[in-house]
């Protein structure tokens, strides 16, 4: 420590500023040490120069630099209030499109129920869906999810045996799951591990849909991957928009939880998850729905990306 005795004619607060934006920075510089940095001897520090301006301007640059302090925390508080908005907007506009309230229908486009009738034709389990959770646009049609699309669940190499890692396989687990794509996984395994794993491949351009730890999570592969037990391979008919069920599982995301269990951990059970009300848009609005959320996104995006 060093006891400094500071004259009546140098504001305090100024000479504090000072101290922080030039002084500290010189000492640093000429201070002794490598991890620890000392501050020189008092004789060096003695000599450091100091602009001493009168005191009345003293306390009026004070004063400024208290004013600049004070509009840089309003700013960085608004950026985080911006943040929140972002983060609503988002999920607002998910809302609106599984609501049917994001693009305009088109009467022109073939109406879900015949779309629904060609997936489901040669599926004997089939039962129209009574219990709707809101009112949809009369094109649309509800339907389980399980009725529309197939799951397929993943598996884990024995960890113990290194004959089943580092291969060449890729190998996903949730900590792989961020973003809206898979494009690398953190883990491989090989051959043998697959195998032995019983794990399922999702294919380049699939779904996979997280069941544990973040349920309701979905996101869409660039890459052939193998998968863990924590995740779903999602298999989508040509018939529906990929990208539209991946969009409704992230809006969902509440309902995935609230049909967990687990106290530490959250997880879904695939029967849960077949069972989930799904509403069906023509494919046409499908792809209108989501060019809207792209365009819409891409734009909250770039703001983000200058709030960074």
């Amino acid at each position: 420590l060093m006891k400094m005795k500071i004259f009546s004619f140098v504001d305090v607060d100024y000479f504090l500023y000072y101290f922080d934006f030039v002084l500290k920075a010189q000492s640093e510089k000429e201070g002794k040490g490598t991890a620890i940095k000392n501050i020189p001897p008092f004789a060096v520090f003695k000599e450091f120069p100091f602009p001493l301006p009168p005191l009345a301007e003293q306390q009026r640059i004070v004063a400024k630099i208290e004013e600049a302090f004070a509009e840089i925390d309003a700013i960085e508080k608004n950026k985080e209030l911006l943040k929140t908005h972002i983060k609503q907007t988002r999920q607002k506009i998910l809302d609106l499109a599984i609501h049917g309230k994001l693009v305009p229908q088109n009467k022109s486009d073939e109406p879900a129920s015949v779309l629904l009738e060609r997936i489901t034709r040669d599926n004997p389990h089939y039962e129209k869906l009574i219990d709707i959770p809101f009112e949809i646009p009369d094109s649309w049609e509800w339907v389980k999810l399980g009725d529309v699309c197939s799951f397929f669940g993943g598996g884990t190499p024995d960890k113990s045996n290194p004959k089943y890692w580092n291969g060449s396989i890729n190998w996903a687990s949730v900590k792989d799951i961020k973003g809206i794509e898979l494009t690398d996984t953190v883990d491989k395994i090989t051959e043998a591990g697959f195998e032995e794993s019983a794990s399922s491949y999702a294919e380049k351009e699939d779904l996979i849909l997280v069941t544990r730890i973040n349920p309701g999570m979905c996101i869409q592969t660039k890459i052939k991957t193998a998968i863990n037990q924590d995740l779903k391979v999602v298999k989508v008919p040509s018939q529906i928009n990929k990208v539209y069920v991946m969009v409704f599982c992230n809006y969902a995301q509440k309902w995935f939880l609230e049909k967990s269990s687990g106290t530490t951990v959250k997880g879904i059970k695939i029967d849960a998850v077949l069972q989930m009300p799904f509403p069906l848009p023509p494919l046409a609005e499908q792809k209108r729905i989501v060019d809207r959320i792209e365009e819409i996104f891409k734009s909250l995006d770039e703001i983000s990306l200058h709030l960074a």
